[in-house]
């Protein structure tokens, strides 16, 4: 999964307009990876998604997960956005091996989340480290971009051939769904 892996960070730094996109692993004093099979999923401390599914074709769409998401909308939205905040927080800083108050401080000074665990990452926390994309050589690339090994659907395990299609498909749906959306709220 390493080859898919890298060829998502790629698309996400694409998308990174804003500079604002960081990928770590936690490592020990050492330096040796730390593989956390936890998933959790945390987005602008709004949304909140833990469970057992993973980022990629196969866990979404093939095998059965359980997931469970809070989002911060409605009455409660101030205290549940806190709520998301502050485990967002205690995590980072759990991994940084720092206090919530010394990650508040730092996030306060470099202005955002992503630079202030560099800032403490530059001052010697170093217990996350970012996870560079690998380069793929012919067969890597071969694997990644025909996500092998990574089925959508039962039907397309032994059609690796028909994933690209299948996810710009998924993909488009997405987009046009939200961008209906998007337009319905400007429009009402």
């Amino acid at each position: 999964m390493d080859r898919t892996r890298s060829r998502f960070i790629e698309r996400l730094r694409e998308a990174n307009a804003h500079d604002r996109l960081r990928v770590y692993s936690p490592v020990t004093m050492l330096g040796r990876t730390i593989i956390v099979h936890a998933k959790l999923t945390i987005i602008d401390d709004v949304f909140l998604r833990i469970g057992s599914s993973n980022m990629n074709n196969r866990s979404i769409g093939f095998d059965t997960e359980c997931d469970l998401s809070l989002e911060a909308s409605g009455a409660g939205a101030a205290a549940t956005r806190r709520a998301i905040n502050d485990i967002r927080t205690h995590l980072v800083a759990h991994w940084l091996g720092c206090s919530q108050a010394r990650l508040e401080a730092a996030m306060g000074e470099a202005r955002g989340l992503g630079k202030g665990i560099e800032a403490l990452r530059a001052g010697g926390r170093c217990r996350l480290r970012p996870i560079e994309p690998k380069k793929l050589g012919p067969l890597s690339a071969f694997i990644a971009t025909f996500h092998l090994g990574d089925p959508i659907q039962p039907g397309d395990s032994w059609r690796p051939w028909r994933r690209r299609a299948a996810i710009r498909r998924s993909i488009r749906a997405l987009y046009d769904g939200r961008t209906r959306q998007a337009r319905a709220s400007h429009a009402g």
